[in-house]
């Protein structure tokens, strides 16, 4: 027991200072990737145990048995080694997801970006990008539960990038499909998608060279659009 605290603690608490905020706000998620594997280990070995394929050296235990004769050590060993790797793949998917979401807030190469986003806290990035997406991917989420169920055969990016996507192309439609607008309203609704449109991609028909590399990290030979967001949402209180 001693030797497994020494080594599996250590590596529990470097994966509880960067991911713990991100497992405890999917603490049901982690207990069900846990607590089934380490189960299913156990019963394997109480029935090697029974069946006598190995036996445990009583000096090398605490002589406190789960289920009769397995001894305490083997089922924390199951448990803690399932810990390690769901605590791990929490803060692969934290890492991931914030360079994602938040390029320009990294530099160098992959491995030291993971890194610096893996020690990041999630308080300090930007909140109100956070609730657009918060927001998107309720729309999604209310509009269509078969793009929503569909979507999670992506990968997350992937699935974020066409969520987003979908909400933008759903939100459009309903606010010219709404049938208590006039026509000339409708048009100016139009308009305004039309003209966003075109201050976030004009310029994309001169310098298409826009891409994703595999490091997440967007390459392109021009700056990025300036969009006056301060515009159009004073533009919709103003108007509807």
């Amino acid at each position: 027991m001693s030797c497994i605290i020494g080594w599996a603690f250590p590596v529990v608490g470097f994966l509880w200072i960067g991911a713990g905020n991100y497992i405890v706000k999917r603490s049901l998620f982690v207990v069900l990737a846990i607590l089934p594997p380490t189960i299913y280990l156990a019963t394997v070995d109480l029935v090697a145990i029974r069946a006598g394929v190995w036996s445990i050296n009583p000096r090398s235990i605490t002589g406190v048995y789960l289920y009769d004769i397995l001894p305490l050590e083997e089922g924390f060993f199951f448990f803690i080694v399932n810990v390690i790797i769901v605590f791990a793949y929490c803060g692969i998917e934290k890492s991931f997801a914030i360079l994602h979401n938040f390029p320009e807030e990294f530099k160098g190469n992959i491995i030291m970006k993971l890194l610096r986003a893996f020690f990041r806290l999630e308080s300090s990035l930007d909140g109100e990008r956070i609730q657009d997406l918060r927001l998107t991917l309720t729309v999604l989420h209310r509009a269509s539960r078969s793009f929503w169920a569909a979507s999670f055969i992506f990968p997350s990016g992937i699935r974020q990038d066409l969520s987003i996507l979908y909400a933008f192309c759903r939100v459009t439609d309903d606010m010219i499909d709404d049938i208590s607008l006039s026509t000339d309203q409708k048009e100016e609704k139009l308009n305004l998608i039309r003209n966003f449109v075109n201050d976030l991609f004009g310029n994309r028909t001169m310098k298409s060279d826009w891409k994703y590399s595999l490091n997440m990290e967007l390459k392109s030979a021009q700056t990025p659009p300036f969009i006056d967001w301060s515009l159009y949402a004073s533009w919709f209180l103003l108007k509807f």
